[in-house]
Formats: C-alpha cells, structure tokens, sequence
C-alpha cells in the first residue's frame, strides 16, 4: 500500500530535489510542463501553498516510497477565491519516472478526490498532453471524462503539442 500525506513547509527541500529530477526527465517524456531552469518558479508556487493558503480550497499530498519513506510523487488542487468558480480545483500531479506503473498515481489521484469530496468541492479538472497515454488511461479509470482539446497547449522546443481537458463532477445533482 503506498502512503500519502499532506504536504507542510518541512518538505520543501526534498520538494526541490523531486521537481528537479523531474523537470531533468528527456523533453519527449515529460509529462510536467517545467524546464530545468524553472524549478524555483512551481517550487514557489507550491510554497506559497503550504505556507499561507488563502481562502481558495487547496492541498498538497505527497506519495512516500515505501522503504525510504521519501516523497516519490505530488498532486495538487488549487481552487479559487471567486464565488464563482470556487466549487472547483484545478489538479495537477506527477509521479517520480522510477517509480511510474506501480500504483502511486492512482493513490495520489484517490486521496486527492478523497480530499475534494471532504472539503465538498463538486468539480476537478485537470490537464494532460495527448501523447501521455497512461495518465489520460489513469484519469478515465478514476472517472474523469474527456471535455475538449486546448490545441497546441505546449510547447517542447520547436513542437506545439495538445492538451485534453478532463473533468470529474463530484456531484451529478447540481448539474442544470
């Protein structure tokens, strides 16, 4: 069983070292939309969010590896202030490569909606490229539906790559 736990401040260090080797992935497997050199701009934004989140619904949850108890993946869920749109969050999630395939996403993605249903949010969205085939399997196994295309969404070098918007409705009831 993997473990996960909420992100604090504590974990900022080896947060730096985790968006780094990611970030380091090879371009054509990347599945995180940071280069190398941008690490300390996600790594800010994630301070931020641990250290003083606002009114916005938000949480960040770190897989552990199971001998070193060390985070080997993150998801995050941001939502917004505005009365609006504050119903939802945006999620955002990665896996350290070493130890893709063996269930850490979908316990990030299971304890992230699980986190979404106790602070009574009714919708999570979320974006993948086209080609990251096993997180877009992932995401439809846990129940997000497909909801359009943001066209040339990223850049990786001279490439304009797709992005599919994906959506889970927590609660079908407030649906018009």
């Amino acid at each position: 069983m993997i473990a996960v736990r909420p992100a604090t401040l504590a974990d900022v260090p080896v947060l730096r070292e985790l968006l780094a080797r990611v970030a380091a992935e090879p371009p054509d497997d990347r599945h995180v939309p940071i280069e190398p050199d941008e690490v300390h701009l996600l790594l800010a934004g994630f301070e931020q969010m641990l250290g003083k989140p606002g009114n916005a619904p938000c949480c960040m949850l770190l897989a552990l590896a199971p001998d070193t108890q060390q985070p080997i993946g993150w998801v995050t869920m941001r939502g917004a202030d505005r009365a609006r749109i504050r119903h939802q969050a945006v999620l955002g999630i990665s896996v350290d490569r070493d130890y893709r395939g063996r269930g850490i996403g979908r316990a990030l993605m299971a304890a992230a909606i699980a986190w979404a249903r106790d602070v009574r949010l009714d919708r999570i969205e979320l974006r993948v490229m086209t080609r990251n085939r096993a997180g877009v399997a992932l995401y439809e196994k846990m129940g997000f539906e497909h909801e359009g295309i943001i066209r040339a969404g990223i850049r990786i070098g001279d490439t304009l790559h797709d992005d599919h918007v994906m959506g889970l409705l927590l609660r079908y009831d407030l649906v018009s």
